[in-house]
């Protein structure tokens, strides 16, 4: 019940080799038959676009880790492919974004259980390596000047310098612990949609299917 008692209480957890050799060079091959993985590119609501891929929601190695760690399960048409893209930032993927404000945050009929399964299929070991970032608990907490650096000021920076060619630095949370996960070949990351996440500034491949 490690991962369980890690979710519960940081809102993420880790499933590590998710997919073998043979099952990620298979689905390599469906993806480059969509698109070129040497060029950025994405499909919203891909996976559930693409019968071939629709094993990978049923996959009985995620269910049975979902099932254990988070509960009853139902899935959500909200399955992305992101080939060699990135967006440094924090941010929630949640419907209702700015802590304590709307359905998402009210948990006095049921449980929020609402999560963001990220599964990554590419060799990870180069010195500028991608990494996924997390602020732990911050489905459960927040500060106002969190949300206001995150939620109001980034935005417009990154706004700002994007105009004027200047590269983009991610902002350290105000008195909040950062978890920097580098993620691998058929490795999977689950997180409750709530949390603050943001990619790394990277350099290199990346391809990565989202439940």
């Amino acid at each position: 019940m490690k991962n369980k008692n890690f979710f519960d209480e940081n809102g993420y957890f880790v499933i590590k080799n998710l997919f073998d050799e043979e099952k990620i060079q298979n689905y390599k091959k469906i993806l480059s038959n969509l698109g070129n993985l040497n060029k950025p590119w994405d499909v919203p609501d891909g996976i559930t676009k693409h019968p071939e891929l629709w094993e990978i929601i049923v996959n009985k190695k995620l269910l049975s880790s979902l099932r254990e760690n988070i509960g009853d399960l139902k899935y959500t048409k909200h399955s992305d492919i992101i080939i060699n893209k990135n967006g440094i930032g924090w941010h929630r993927d949640s419907a209702h974004r700015s802590f304590g404000i709307g359905p998402d945050w009210d948990e006095s009929i049921s449980d929020y259980k609402v999560v963001r399964v990220g599964i990554y299929l590419f060799d990870n070991d180069n010195k500028e390596s991608f990494k996924i970032g997390f602020i732990p608990k911050s489905n459960k907490k927040d500060s106002k000047l969190n949300q206001w650096k995150i939620g109001w000021l980034f935005p417009r920076y990154t706004r700002l310098f994007m105009k004027l060619g200047i590269p983009i630095k991610l902002w350290k949370p105000f008195r909040m612990q950062e978890d920097w996960i580098k993620v691998n070949n058929g490795d999977c990351v689950v997180f409750d949609q709530r949390v603050y996440h943001s990619p790394n500034d990277y350099k290199g491949e990346k391809i990565a299917l989202y439940l």
